[in-house]
Order: structure tokens, then sequence, then C-alpha cells
């Protein structure tokens, strides 16, 4: 994995808060990132993608920051691409 150590954990302590606040379990917090609505399910081509993504962005992967000042989001950007930070929520979120 191309991420590096220390955002790796900001990704996990952003999912760790987003689970503590929520007062939930990870299997109903995925459920709350689908689309309620069916058909609109059926236009995702990869749910997990899908899922992985929309939870960070609940977490707060584009408002959090780092000690730069820059967003997370800003600041993974700068050295990876989707494909790597898709490989990095999958390990943080597990799906």
């Amino acid at each position: 994995m191309k991420i590096k150590p220390e955002d790796i954990k900001i990704l996990e302590s952003l999912r760790d808060t987003f689970i503590a606040k929520n007062n939930k379990s990870l299997n109903e917090l995925y459920m709350l990132a689908l689309p309620i609505m069916q058909e609109d399910r059926m236009k995702i081509k990869d749910i997990g993608v899908y899922t992985r993504w929309t939870l960070a962005r609940y977490a707060g992967i584009h408002s959090a920051r780092v000690n730069n000042g820059n967003s997370l989001i800003s600041e993974l950007y700068t050295y990876l691409n989707d494909e790597h930070i898709n490989t990095a929520l999958k390990k943080v979120w597990g799906i």
C-alpha cells in the first residue's frame, strides 16, 4: 500500500470518531451509506467502492486537516491516485 502510515492513522481515527459519534455498528453504518431507493442502487457499478467513499466522506475525509493546514484529501492526492486511496479505505473500513 502506498499511503503513508501517518495518513492511514488519520483515516482510522476519523473512522473511530465517526463510529463513536453515531453509536452504531459498522454494519449499521454500511446500511446508512447505501442509497435508500432500489433504482438508485442499481445505478452503482461497485457498491463496495461507493460505500467506502461515502463513509469516508461522512467521517470527514474532506474536512479533516493535516499539520500543514491542508485538507486530508488534498494531501492524499499529492502522492496518491483514486485507486491508492480506495485501497487504503478498503483497509480502514473493511469493505
